[in-house]
């Protein structure tokens, strides 16, 4: 990320995977965050650190929506390149996303 990293160990893959698990957790659950205890906390403090979570007493949740919107993105174009034309699969793997997917798969078919 950004800022200095006090752990060099960790690999921006480890850090998008954690952005990508609290915001599909999140969208799955229907819940305002994410409980910190289900995450690597050298994780959380670098999010901390560089702006891009907030805390809410035990739970977490990513800082600004555009930040959220970003991951379906990247998530449903991932999901769509990797189903190679099999739309129902596509279709069967984006609806484990949550309620939310059928929102933000409005949102990514307009982009």
């Amino acid at each position: 990320m950004g800022r200095n990293n006090a752990y060099p160990q960790i690999k921006p893959t480890e850090i998008r995977q954690t952005i990508e698990y609290i915001v599909l957790e999140r969208a799955k659950r229907f819940s305002s965050g994410v409980l910190v205890d289900e995450l690597d906390p050298r994780i959380v403090s670098i999010l901390e650190s560089n702006g891009v979570i907030v805390r809410n007493s035990n739970k977490i949740r990513l800082k600004y929506d555009i930040f959220e919107d970003i991951s379906f993105e990247r998530l449903i174009d991932n999901e769509f390149d990797l189903c190679k034309g099999q739309y129902d699969d596509f279709f069967t793997i984006i609806e484990a996303f949550g309620r939310c997917v059928y929102r933000r798969y409005q949102i990514w078919v307009e982009k």
